[in-house]
């Protein structure tokens, strides 16, 4: 049986003294605050959890450098954020790192070939903010009607990083989350995604 795959999304990185890493939901770019970190965190969660039940499952890290392909000596986002889930005690044999796609879309064309070659099942993890642009993505793009026909079966699930976080660990991570759900910064990037959702709804989103 084909382990269960658990795709995580990359989304951006800081430097800071200790190097590249990945954001908290106060940090991000020109597009507003990013949070990746909360994917990370949710992908061990959930890793973990198919591992207590001895469910065979493996971690997919989808992403390049993005926008900020230009920024002297980055890296790849996914490859950074391969480190910290094995800082987190994931074995790195159980992570595949794809770090060419550069794209919300290009990352689901990627998944969309996994689940293509016969790929059992897949749990897609990203920021609350960023599933209803990758949800519409699926459901309107031509190009990912295979990826539809998966999600629309059930094989494909599309989960909230915030949310799978606060599940296991509330006292943690609830007001963390809310409070910054609240924030100027973070309510700029939802309302970005929500126009690229309208966008997408009306034929115009350019990818």
């Amino acid at each position: 049986m084909n382990a269960h795959i658990i795709a995580i999304f990359a989304g951006g990185l800081v430097k800071d003294t200790g190097g590249w890493r990945t954001t908290w939901l106060d940090e991000g770019d020109d597009f507003g605050v990013l949070g990746d970190r909360f994917r990370v965190l949710a992908g061990v969660y959930t890793y973990k959890q198919f591992r207590k039940e001895n469910r065979p499952a493996a971690l997919l890290v989808i992403g390049g450098r993005g926008h900020m392909r230009a920024t002297p000596d980055m890296p790849a986002i996914s490859q950074v954020m391969a480190g910290e889930l094995e800082t987190l005690g994931i074995a790195a044999p159980d992570i595949t790192i794809e770090s060419n796609s550069g794209t919300t879309f290009e990352g689901l064309l990627v998944l969309q070939k996994f689940l293509e070659a016969g790929q059992e099942s897949v749990t897609l993890i990203s920021n609350e903010y960023h599933l209803p642009r990758i949800q519409a993505m699926i459901e309107c793009l031509d190009a990912l009607s295979a990826l539809n026909n998966v999600l629309s079966a059930g094989i494909l699930s599309l989960c909230s990083a915030e949310q799978i976080c606060i599940a296991n660990d509330s006292e943690q991570w609830e007001t963390m989350i809310a409070d910054a759900y609240q924030s100027t910064e973070l309510k700029k990037r939802v309302s970005l995604e929500q126009q690229g959702v309208r966008d997408i709804l009306k034929g115009g989103y350019v990818l």
